[in-house]
């Protein structure tokens, strides 16, 4: 698995992803492709944000965990703000 200054990948997008909901840090749409983010909003929006795994499931197995991760922290900032 890749890594970035000693951690791993999946480390860092987490820690990306919390920043993004909890607006440290700006969610850029332009690291998701168009269509992979409104496919993972679409069942985010219907299965909820609670859990990723359903979303992950229910998506192509070329998405993975740190797209949805993403997009997933940017409509749970977006649903916190009202």
């Amino acid at each position: 698995m890749p890594e970035a200054r000693g951690r791993r990948l999946n480390t860092v997008i987490t820690q990306v992803a919390d920043m993004v909901e909890k607006s440290i840090l700006a969610f850029d749409p332009a690291g998701v492709e168009q269509d992979v983010r409104t496919a993972i909003e679409q069942l985010a929006l219907r299965l909820g944000t609670g859990r990723l795994r359903p979303i992950k499931d229910a998506l192509p197995p070329q998405v993975d965990y740190p797209e949805i991760r993403l997009v997933v922290a940017a409509l749970r900032w977006k649903n916190a703000r009202g």
